[in-house]
């Protein structure tokens, strides 16, 4: 029984301490070395509550590793900016993606075509 319980703390020990690692945003990166073309896969079909956030190339320290896209949690009132990679001053600059408070019309209501991703609704 002891043991069980030392392997399931060495596991959960292991996992915590790796999830901030896979779901910190980068900021600051400035690199010399140009991201490779982004990998193009289509998007899944829409899913209610949801924003898709495509795939993008991640620098780790020593090379650009490839993240996959994913689901994230709508937010109402706000707009997801996706990761991108920029040219500033002869470097690469990555921008981690982040959301942002949506502008709202003098009523209150948000524009029924700005969507969190920038298309138009499907009719």
């Amino acid at each position: 029984m002891f043991r069980k319980l030392l392997w399931f703390t060495a596991i959960a020990a292991s996992v915590a301490t790796a999830l901030p690692l896979a779901s910190a945003t980068q900021v600051g990166i400035s690199i010399n070395i140009a991201p490779p073309a982004p990998r193009h896969a289509t998007e899944p079909r829409f899913r209610h509550g949801h924003v898709w956030a495509p795939g993008h190339w991640r620098w780790n320290g020593r090379h650009h590793i490839w993240i996959e896209g994913r689901w994230l949690r709508e937010r109402p009132g706000y707009s997801y900016n996706q990761p991108q990679w920029f040219r500033r001053d002869g470097r690469w600059q990555f921008d981690g993606g982040h959301w942002s408070r949506r502008d709202t019309r003098r009523d209150g209501h948000t524009d029924r075509h700005d969507r969190h991703d920038g298309r138009r609704p499907r009719p």
